[in-house]
């Protein structure tokens, strides 16, 4: 494979390594601000771009985002973002982080993870 360089296509992949393997820059991050009050999620580029369309555009040199390292989202809720966070790096769908923590026992009852994909959460932007 070919070495990959910073560019529009998303975060910086390098291959150094014996094999030419392709290896992730845990390294760079960036802020998404999400919901109207504008909770801060500081995530890994290469973890949030991996399968969203969206926020490899969104990293892109010539976005403004992408050069500032931040993304403004207010039209998500945090608690739904969460949720998306916590698959793109685990690769469960946590369904505790959905439910009402106000609501007695709601972390305690019913299937606790799953390997839903992410449109199961109806994030059509990203």
């Amino acid at each position: 494979m070919a070495k990959r360089s910073r560019s529009s296509e998303g975060p910086e992949m390098n291959s150094s390594s014996p094999g030419k393997r392709l290896k992730p820059n845990y390294s760079e991050t960036m802020v998404v601000m999400v919901g109207l009050e504008a909770k801060s999620f500081t995530v890994h580029t290469t973890i949030i771009c991996r399968d969203s369309l969206f926020f490899q555009a969104a990293c892109g040199r010539e976005w403004k985002e992408g050069q500032e390292k931040v993304v403004h989202l207010p039209e998500v809720e945090a608690q739904l973002f969460d949720v998306y966070v916590h698959w793109a790096y685990t690769r469960e769908l946590d369904t505790t982080r959905m439910l009402d923590p106000k609501i007695e026992n709601a972390k305690t009852s019913g299937p606790k993870t799953s390997t839903i994909p992410p449109s199961y959460l109806n994030l059509s932007k990203i």
